[in-house]
């Protein structure tokens, strides 16, 4: 697991206000009515805002009969084989939702050709869009619309216009809709490099009439692959809505693909692990929050983006497959480098230690510099006694044990996943003129990250 985020950004995400995919505008009245859609299914909890909205799109998808699995859906999107790193703070929609529109890219490939963004539509409008869809069995993605879901998307899956509420599905308990009121207004992130709207609507529209889901999606997703790797740089908080969302003076910038291993290498060699505040030594929460969360973005992605290109190797010439199996391998070590250094910056102290003696010893034992023992107060003084470096913070107690030797082997994981990085690009390159473009029979699909059968 890796660290919750702070109370203080948890809380601000629950006031700022959702967006919507609905469709296109109409000169109708005040929207009235009811009616839901039955039989849409629950999708799990994931990571992050890309994460959520993938899972939304593959459940529409699935429900209108154009079925994608999610790996696919992260891949194709271009989510599977981005990295963005923000120096400053986890600016969270950046990271998880650009430097593509990943609902667009994903839905474009999934036969659903008229798939786009709307924005700044008045609530009146917006409430036509919704009856007009839900009316024609579509359920639509609403990303934040339950002010409880951090990082949640939702379905709309229903309107109730006399009680003033939309009916959701999502990663739910269990398959009953959720109610929630209509809000009056709202402005939020897309899921796309236009970044923040007034009322933003996305349209998946039709009934995926464009190709059919695999036509061509190989080659779209080692192109889309190709470009997330090379790179390249992304400003944020340029509109009132942005700064009113990060908090702090802007614009910021954050930088994605093989660029961004280089920021990531400085920032391991130069910030401490510890900032003084008030003249006392405190945890510096945000740097490794900020490494934790994006390492874990990118186990993620990259896991997502092996299981996919997996499917590429028998649709492959015979000669070329070693080519594809390369490809995933090199992708899967580029997993295991990530985990590796993410566990440097964030380790789980287990419960078999259940002494402070028996804590100090895991951590002497141990290469990661911050450990977790949630639940484990009482051993704060015991620890310093014994002469390590441990605070009581908000997302619980933490020790820190930094020394050169584990900064230098972080270092090294750094250059180890750039080059790895690098690997992957020019093999991309290499392969992207002869992956199959039309698949004539769509093979069976496992959802999640796959290792391929040994032969």
């Amino acid at each position: 697991m890796g660290l919750s985020r702070p109370l203080g950004i948890s809380i601000l995400l629950l006031v700022l206000a959702p967006c919507v995919l609905a469709g296109s505008g109409s000169d109708a009245g005040p929207a009235t009515g009811s009616n839901q859609i039955s039989g849409v299914k629950p999708f799990p909890l994931d990571l992050d805002s890309g994460s959520m909205a993938l899972h939304a799109l593959a459940t529409c998808l699935e429900f209108s009969g154009r079925r994608s699995t999610y790996d696919r859906l992260v891949a194709v999107s271009g989510a599977g084989f981005k990295f963005v790193y923000d120096t400053t703070e986890a600016y969270e929609p950046l990271r998880d939702l650009y430097p593509l529109d990943v609902l667009k890219m994903a839905a474009n490939a999934s036969g659903f050709a008229d798939a786009h963004w709307e924005l700044d539509k008045p609530i009146e409008e917006v409430k036509e869009l919704v009856k007009r869809e839900i009316d024609r069995g579509r359920p639509m993605i609403a990303p934040f619309l339950k002010n409880d879901a951090y990082h949640g998307f939702f379905l709309i899956t229903g309107y109730d216009f006399g009680d003033g509420v939309f009916y959701l599905q999502g990663a739910l308990r269990d398959s009953v809709y959720a109610r929630v009121p209509i809000p009056p207004a709202w402005s939020g992130p897309t899921a796309s490099p236009m970044g923040w709207a007034i009322n933003p609507i996305f349209i998946l529209g039709g009934t995926g009439e464009g190709p059919q889901a695999n036509t061509g999606l190989d080659k779209s997703m080692i192109a889309t692959g190709i470009d997330m790797l090379k790179g390249g740089t992304l400003a944020y908080g340029l509109t009132e809505g942005e700064m009113q969302y990060v908090r702090s003076p802007g614009p910021h910038q954050a930088i994605y693909g093989l660029p961004a291993y280089r920021l990531v290498s400085r920032d391991i060699e130069t910030a401490g692990l510890t900032v003084s505040r008030d003249g006392e030594d405190a945890f510096n929460f945000g740097f490794v929050w900020r490494l934790d969360s994006q390492l874990g973005q990118l186990v993620h992605d990259r896991g997502y983006a092996a299981s996919a290109v997996t499917y590429l190797i028998p649709r492959v010439s015979d000669g070329k497959s070693i080519e594809v199996e390369e490809l995933v391998s090199n992708i899967e070590r580029t997993v295991a480098d990530a985990k590796a250094l993410r566990k440097i910056f964030w380790d789980q102290i287990p419960d078999t230690a259940r002494t402070a003696e028996g804590v100090a010893a895991y951590v002497k034992g141990s290469e990661s510099m911050v450990f977790s023992f949630a639940g484990r107060d009482r051993f704060l003084e015991a620890l310093r006694d014994l002469g390590l470096q441990a605070f009581k913070t908000a997302w619980g107690p933490v020790i820190v044990a930094d020394s050169p030797a584990k900064r230098m082997r972080a270092k090294i994981i750094v250059k180890s996943l750039q080059s790895r990085e690098k690997a992957s690009l020019n093999m991309m390159e290499e392969i992207v003129g002869y992956v199959a473009e039309d698949l004539g029979v769509q093979p069976q699909e496992p959802t999640g990250p796959a290792k391929r059968r040994k032969q």
